[in-house]
């Protein structure tokens, strides 16, 4: 008996490790993390042996580019299978990254993965393309997919031969088509985009609610929101987007009035994340329009009592002086106007005095202000700093100085290699032309940097204004409202005696931070630490509901109230996408 289990147990190990080996052999050739630090490639069993030595060579160890392109050279002129030259495709663009020359490489992969697909051939060269200009994208995010690909990435994503692997990274590809189609709308497009992604739920609904949101359908983008943010339906590979869905979510639950909501989803946003002082000001006023002004103003002080001080954030102090103006704080409103214009005029009289070749032309006025010769206020150039569209520009033009030295050196250098070789000169070839054209990259790179930062300061210098014009509205309402107020305390004597005889309510002290005095200066800073910073409330008394008080102990329940005060002059700003 013992026996018989034995062989049976065997034979079992025997069937599984033959179905295995089975698999393996009819698995395809694969290339795995593409351009990155473990990429590896594992051929099939039915890969040519002729040239299986000279694809292992450069795969399996670090070769340099010469050598990797050499291998791919010889790949790419073989005659025995459409796999072997889609590898040598793939190693000769290899080649140029491996060596630094990143717009190079990244020209050779689009060019891989535009040729039009054939039925039946294999595509495992432009899969490993698709993965490395992935990779790339997500180091310099202007270099993402063009409209010539799309067509070939609808096509691809329709094959049966493509694995789960290499659809999540079609998908991948196809989301990150999606945000530039958001900014340069195609509705045929977009369309068709969303449908291709039908089978891959997280990808389907991020592109969805990018086209909803564009198009502000914004209830039907919240229940996409909703998934991907709170349902953690977010594809892991879009992780750094979290925060800007989160801004998004919240946005589109502000346009359809759902404030309380909006303030809970704003709350989820991290404290070192770079949308912190967007989320506090987005915050104050959703929790202004619940109707809960203490919380919106502590949520508006963070910004005023912290080194967030120094962020571009002009709407905080305004719903601060709209809540205060609404508890009949009216000094403390007042100092919130005051320190608007302390901190915020100065960049609409330092933007109306730029010459109008200086409002086209402002990265000049950047890279003056960097090397500490001033001339652009602190809050306009942080902002310039912050802004993600300006950074990836910036990171381009960057690359661009490294290319330019390392084409120099790659083509200088002496290669051990047969004399007059062909794939020695094809290797070479395009180094002397990229190394002279770098200098007019550069001057386009120029063009849009000035395009995106001319944008911003037109942006800020509006919206500064537009506040001013509130502010000024505002305190006409503050010093018409503290004038009744003081009539009104003066005509009640006994008021300040009966607020002095009223116990003192008790909170949850957990739940709030004690600002102490409303900053009026924007260059002090007192010191308030990370762990403080974020969702407070502030501590004041709402004086219109304690006179309200009063009145009903001096006069009873049928006490007169006085006519309800007018609302601020001023409105809640449209809420504008994220960047």
């Amino acid at each position: 008996m013992r026996n018989s289990i034995l062989l049976a147990v065997g034979a079992l190990v025997f069937a599984s490790s033959v179905t295995l080996s089975s698999a393996f052999a009819d698995a395809p050739t694969k290339i795995f993390d593409a351009c990155g630090k473990d990429e590896r490639i594992r051929f099939a069993d039915n890969f040519p042996e002729m040239e299986l030595g000279l694809a292992k060579g450069v795969s399996s160890d670090k070769s340099p580019g010469s050598e990797i392109y050499r291998a791919g050279f010889k790949l790419s002129q073989s005659k025995t299978s459409w796999e072997v030259r889609e590898i040598g495709a793939y190693l000769k663009a290899r080649a140029y990254y491996g060596d630094g020359l990143v717009h190079l490489a990244y020209q050779r992969f689009m060019a891989q993965l535009i040729l039009p697909l054939q039925p039946g051939v294999p595509v495992v060269g432009r899969e490993g393309a698709l993965q490395c200009v992935l990779k790339i994208q997500s180091d310099y995010p202007t270099l993402g997919f063009g409209r010539a690909v799309v067509p070939n990435l609808l096509a691809w994503m329709k094959r049966p031969d493509v694995d789960e692997a290499g659809r999540e990274n079609i998908g991948r590809a196809l989301v990150v088509r999606m945000k530039e189609v958001v900014n340069e709308w195609d509705e045929k497009e977009a369309s068709a985009i969303i449908a291709s992604l039908g089978n891959l739920k997280g990808w389907a609904l991020y592109a969805q609610a990018l086209a909803f949101q564009r198009n502000g359908q914004f209830m039907k983008a919240i229940p996409l929101w909703e998934r991907l943010t709170e349902k953690s339906e977010m594809p892991s590979v879009f992780a750094q987007d979290r925060d800007t869905a989160l801004v998004l979510y919240a946005r589109d639950l502000y346009e359809s009035k759902k404030y309380d909501k909006a303030a809970d989803i704003l709350r989820m946003i991290p404290r070192d994340s770079n949308y912190l002082a967007q989320a506090l000001s987005d915050l104050s006023w959703s929790l202004l329009q619940a109707g809960k002004r203490p919380e919106a103003i502590g949520a508006a002080f963070n910004i005023q009592k912290s080194l967030l001080t120094r962020v571009y954030a002009p709407e905080a102090p305004l719903v601060a002086s709209i809540a205060l103006h609404e508890m009949c704080q009216y000094a403390r409103a007042l100092k919130n106007a005051v320190f608007f214009k302390k901190k915020y005029y100065p960049v609409l009289i330092w933007y109306n005095k730029l010459t109008p070749s200086q409002k086209e032309h402002q990265y000049a006025l950047l890279t003056t202000a960097l090397r500490k010769k001033g001339g652009v206020p602190n809050l306009v150039l942080l902002e310039w700093l912050r802004s993600p569209e300006y950074r990836a520009y910036q990171l381009e033009s960057n690359l661009y100085f490294d290319e330019k030295k390392a084409a120099y050196t790659l083509h200088t250098s002496r290669v051990n290699a047969e004399k007059g070789a062909q794939w020695l000169k094809e290797w070479k070839a395009p180094l002397p032309r990229f190394y002279s054209e770098v200098s007019l990259h550069q001057k386009d790179l120029g063009k849009s940097l000035n395009g995106v930062l001319s944008r911003l300061t037109a942006r800020m210098a509006k919206q500064v204004a537009k506040m001013a014009e509130n502010v000024q509205l505002l305190e006409v309402e503050i010093f018409d409202h503290a004038g009744e107020d003081m009539v009104w305390r003066n005509v009640n004597t006994d008021y300040q005696k009966w607020l002095e005889e009223q116990e003192s309510t008790s909170r949850a002290k957990e739940r709030y931070w004690e600002w102490g005095s409303i900053p009026v200066d924007p260059k002090v800073h007192n010191e308030v630490w990370e762990d403080e910073l974020g969702w407070t409330s502030a501590d004041v008394t709402d004086e219109c509901k304690t006179k309200d008080h009063f009145r009903e102990d001096k006069f009873g329940a049928k006490a007169p109230k006085p006519a309800a005060s007018a609302a601020p002059a001023t409105e809640a700003p449209t809420p504008k996408a994220a960047e």
